[in-house]
């Protein structure tokens, strides 16, 4: 065999990863959603180990809630107020879907999901938000 072992010619082994633990879903993209998600994202160690985490927002901004004020007042534009919630959970290594949510199935752990299948989840945290315009 050329003077070689047959380990050298595998290549280095590589340590699996712990299997998942939980789906954690995160029903809309309100204020207290975006908030855990910037701390995700500037402190990953923060983030639930073994937890594939996915946010679901029939937009992909919102509005910052303690700058609407200034936005009526016309004192800020819509831009300046929206958080980009599709870059925030990349950021944060989050899946983002957009959907709109149209109900929930307790005992099934199931979102439903307009025009999708239901979401299975281990864990749900509702934060929908006030409804705004998301045009």
């Amino acid at each position: 065999m050329n003077g070689r072992n047959a380990s050298s010619r595998v290549g280095p082994q590589r340590q699996a990863s712990p299997p998942l633990r939980h789906h954690l879903v995160l029903a809309g993209g309100g204020h207290s959603h975006a908030l855990v998600l910037r701390q995700w994202a500037m402190r990953p160690a923060r983030r639930p180990a073994r937890t594939l985490i996915t946010l679901v927002s029939r937009h992909s901004t919102a509005l910052y809630s303690g700058m609407v004020p200034g936005l009526v007042a016309g004192l800020y534009d819509r831009d300046a107020c929206a958080i980009d919630l599709r870059r925030l959970c990349a950021e944060a290594g989050v899946t983002f879907v957009r959907a709109e949510i149209t109900g929930l199935r307790p005992q099934e752990r199931e979102l439903l999901l307009a025009g999708r299948p239901p979401l299975r989840f281990d864990r749900l945290s509702l934060d929908v938000g006030a409804v705004t315009d998301g045009g």
